[in-house]
Formats: C-alpha cells, structure tokens, sequence
C-alpha cells in the first residue's frame, strides 16, 4: 500500500486536472523517467478510488516491470518523484490562476535577460493585470510593490547604459517606497488586529512595541493614508477591540453596511463587529442581541459570512448565528438558515453541529426528552468549544427532565475538565463558564430538594440581577423565578 502523500494529492485533482497531470508527466520538459510515466498510467486505471488492493506497492511494481524483482528502494523513488511531479503540477495551476504574479515572473526574466523591447511590451499587460486587484488590497499593494522594483531595476540600468545619469530618478525610487509601506502598514495592522481579536477567546501574550506609536501616528495624520482606505479601517477595528468604545462600533458597522471593502475584510470586520455584541450582551445590554442577529442576517444577504478562499462554513460561526436567532425568537428564520447551509460545512464536523443545533431548537421549544436523546447520541466532539456548549445544554436538560443524579456527575466532571483547560479559554471566557456553575449547583440544589429557601432563591436572584456575564444567563434567570412562584 502506498504510505505517501501521493494518493492524497491525485485524490484532490478533479478530472480535468488529472489529466493535465497527465499531460505534464509526459513531457520531456518536467520529466525524463519512462518509469515514473508507467506508474502514472497505471494509477489512472483507479482515479479517484485508489482502493488499497489496487495500489500495493509489490502489485503495482509486478505488474509494471513484470518479471523484474521486488526493488522497494526503486518503488519508492518512483513514489516521491510522481509526488514531485503533482507538486509541480500545483504551482502550475497556480501560476496559471495568478495573472498578476506570473506577469512579474515574465517581467524580471525579460529583465534579467535584458531584452529591452519584449520587457516594454509586456509592462503595459502586468500593470492591467495588477490594477484588477485593486479591490483586494493588500495584494494589490504587495504586487504594486513588486512591480515598481523590477521598473526601478529596468530604469536604473538603462540610465547607466545610455550614460543619461540627470535623469530625475527620486520619483520612481518614492513610489517602490509608497507601495512597500502601504503593503507593510496594512499586512502588520491587519495582524495586530487578529491577534487582539483572539484574545477575546483565548489567552496569549503579545508584545505591542512600535505598533501603539504607529497607530497614534496614523490618527494624527490621517491625510496621508486617504489613498490606502484599509489603513484607517484597521486602525478603527483595533481601537474597537482594545477601548469597547461605542464610537469606534458606529464607526465600522457603517463601513460594513456600506459595502466598505473586499469580501476578506468585511467577513473579518463582520467576527469583530459580533463580538462587540456579545460583550455588549454579557454587559446587561440586551438590546445587542438584535444588534448580532442584524449584523449575521445581513452577512447571509450579502454573501460575506465567509473568507473568499475558505472551502467550508466555519463550523463555530455557524451555531452563533443560529443561536443568535433562537435568542430572539427567530425560530422559522433558525431553521431555513440550517437547511440551506448545513451542507457548506466541514464534513467530518457536520454531525457534531447539526446535531448540536438539533437538540438546541427541541430544548427552546420545551421538547427535552427529544433534545437529551439529540444531545446524547453526539460522538467525537473535538473542538473545545463544542465540548463546553454540549456540556451546557446536557446540564440545562438534565435539570429539567428532573435526573438529578445524572446531572450532578456531569457537574463534577465538568468543573474538572474546566480546570485542566482554564489556559485554553480567555479569563473572560473563563468567568463566564465558571460563573454558570456556580449558579447551576445553587439552582440544583434548590431543585433536587438538597436545599430550598426563600432566602437562597432571593440571593440568586440579585446575584444575577447584578452579574449578566454568565453563559445561558436568561435560562438562569428564568429558572430562579419559577422557583420565586
């Protein structure tokens, strides 16, 4: 059987591909082995299955050398250069795809070659093709960039070989910088802001240095960037995230609704915008809530709930946005949103949420029964955040089916596993969780007969009256009122 990363790649061509494939291992230009041909043609026999009985190593060599020996030295060469080969192949396609990048390759060959007349006419063609960027910004300054370095290095050395050394060069020389800062500014800002949005969920330790002095600099002279748009647009996300200012929220929920740049930036906008929200919820203010929802709903409208090269639905957005839903009572709204996109997640997690969301709408339309059997059949829960909001709703459903005892050993299994994981989690996070277990074990308590009275339900009560950044805070508070009754 082949232990390579061969078959992974030839699984990942679609027909048309392979056979490209093929077209490239058969020139002499890629490939001089008659033998690593042979092993192609024999493949092409069981694309795309690849069973394992058709792809033994000491099958596949019988029967394209026929009555030479077993050489397991030899077959594995023959591996790793078809391997070679499909990696070849890859850069191809992408060279293909990129007219921008290629038309630079053929631009600092001509150059290097020196071939004057071929190199001028080509240069109008790359121009073009990296202006059709313009909408994807960071690439357009990056290749913008790349382009006036190789014109620099072309006018540079025809001034020297026509002696014309007067020639005001400084312009040229200002523009290779521009592009190069602008690039720069906004890769190393766009950074800084996902770092910063990360925290949010997670801890970690991040050195600002020059990046505050940067920024500051940027705010008292914001002329200088009108040209480069995504400059102030960073900028705006960064002090969302790091001031919770409101000013900063209004700000770039007008840029998103406006249509305000590419699809990445404003799907990346869109998971700052949401996570404002929900620190505006967890901080008593409700009204937030259809903040969220209107901010996803629109995402859904406008095609940016995902990066242009993602493959898949990220599966953690996707409960968010139902669960968004459900808060508001937007049940019909949950249930066509699941249907139409379900199929856009990442197969080997699909289960895991549908299933999760499943059990979620049968709990929020009082069907616990229904919703425990849901939640109990999920398996194979690998992210972390699945394992906590899985945990959470199987406690929420224990309490109300009334299996105390159940609920209580999942409680204490709970609280270990949030201890191991404390690190993996933001301290806000972190409180969250631990805040809802506190109040949990009060509520049962009361509700197991452990304990019951007035003067414990009333301390609960104005415990979360006083504190809302708890998870499942409404359920909380909907729980100590019946027991209030």
């Amino acid at each position: 059987m082949f232990k390579s990363s061969l078959i992974k790649m030839l699984r990942s061509l679609n027909p048309k591909e392979f056979r490209e494939f093929g077209e490239l291992v058969s020139s002499p230009f890629f490939n001089k082995s008659e033998s690593t041909l042979k092993l192609y043609s024999y493949l092409k026999k069981y694309y795309p299955d690849f069973k394992q009985e058709d792809i033994n190593k000491e099958k596949v060599f019988g029967i394209i050398f026929e009555k030479a020996e077993y050489n397991d030295g030899f077959m594995r060469s023959l591996i790793f250069n078809l391997a070679g080969l499909a990696e070849e192949y890859f850069k191809q396609v992408n060279l293909k795809s990129n007219s921008a990048g290629s038309g630079l390759l053929l631009l600092e060959e001509l150059n290097r070659r020196k071939l004057e007349k071929e190199f001028n006419k080509n240069l109008t063609d790359a121009g073009k093709s990296i202006e059709k960027l313009k909408n994807k910004k960071n690439e357009y300054y990056y290749y913008k960039f790349l382009y006036q370095q190789i014109l620099n290095s072309y006018i540079n050395w025809s001034r020297f070989r026509n002696k014309n050394l007067k020639d005001n060069y400084d312009p040229e020389l200002a523009k290779e910088n521009k592009y190069l800062s602008e690039f720069m500014l906004i890769k190393t800002l766009s950074n800084y802001r996902n770092f910063i949005a990360k925290l949010e969920n997670t801890q970690a330790e991040y050195k600002s240095g020059f990046l505050d002095d940067l920024i500051n600099y940027i705010l008292d002279n914001p002329d200088e960037f009108k040209e480069a748009p995504s400059v102030m647009l960073h900028v705006n996300e960064i002090l969302l995230l790091r001031t919770k200012n409101e000013k900063y929220y209004t700000i770039l929920k007008d840029l998103l609704l406006k249509g305000t740049g590419n699809r990445d930036e404003r799907y990346s906008l869109l998971n700052i915008l949401q996570a404002y929200c929900i620190y505006k919820v967890y901080s008593g203010i409700s009204r937030y809530s259809e903040e969220r929802f209107l901010l996803y709903r629109s995402a859904i409208e406008n095609n940016f709930y995902s990066g242009s090269e993602d493959i898949y639905f990220d599966p953690l957005l996707f409960p968010n946005i139902v669960l968004s839903a459900l808060k508001l009572g937007e049940y019909k709204w949950a249930e066509e949103f699941i249907n139409k996109f379900k199929n856009e997640l990442p197969p080997d997690e699909k289960d895991v949420v549908t299933g999760y969301l499943e059990a979620r709408l049968n709990f929020d339309s009082g069907k616990y029964t229904k919703a425990a059997e849901i939640i109990e059949a999920i398996k194979n829960t690998r992210h972390l955040q699945y394992k906590v909001i899985i945990r959470n709703l199987t406690l929420l459903l224990y309490l109300e089916l009334g299996k105390f005892d159940k609920a209580e050993s999942l409680y204490n299994s709970y609280r270990q596993f949030l201890s191991k994981n404390e690190k993996q989690f933001s301290p806000q996070r972190y409180t969250r969780f631990t805040g809802f277990m506190k109040h949990y074990l009060t509520l049962l308590k009361i509700y197991s007969g452990e304990s019951k009275t007035l003067m414990e339900i009333e301390n609960l009560r104005k415990e979360l009256e006083n504190n809302t950044n708890v998870v499942e805070w409404d359920w909380l508070v909907k729980k100590t009122a019946e027991l209030k009754k």
